[in-house]
Formats: C-alpha cells, structure tokens, sequence
C-alpha cells in the first residue's frame, strides 16, 4: 500500500463526521486515477487503530463547548 491513504484518511475521518463530501466530479475524477481507492480507504478505515481515540477527540470537543464549524 503506498503512503497516499494516510494522508486522506484521517482528512475524511475529521470531516465525515460532520456530514462532508467531495463532490461528484472530483470523486469520479480521483476514480478515474486511482480505481481501487475506495476499497483501499474502506480497508485501512476499518483497521484503523486510532478511529475510537478519534472519535473520543470529538466527544471531548463537543462537551467542552467548542465548535467545529
């Protein structure tokens, strides 16, 4: 696997959450170029050892009463 899914995968973990997508052209695009990334991403986000610490962040935000927006 190269290092590329690193670097996407904690970006699309910090704003998946909030209900953020690429849009349609760019995901066909990236498609077009890298046809496996979506089972490449799905893969690493499934064993992805530090999703709960993230998720715990988040949680951790929101009680403090700060916004991501």
């Amino acid at each position: 696997m190269s290092a590329w899914p690193l670097v996407i995968v904690p970006v699309y973990n910090a704003i998946g959450p909030r209900g953020l997508a690429p849009g349609d052209e760019s995901m066909q695009r990236l498609l077009s170029r890298h046809p496996d990334y979506l089972e490449i991403i799905h893969s690493y986000i499934s064993t992805d050892p530090l999703a709960n610490r993230g998720s715990q962040l988040l949680t951790a935000i929101a009680a403090a009463g700060i916004s991501l927006d």
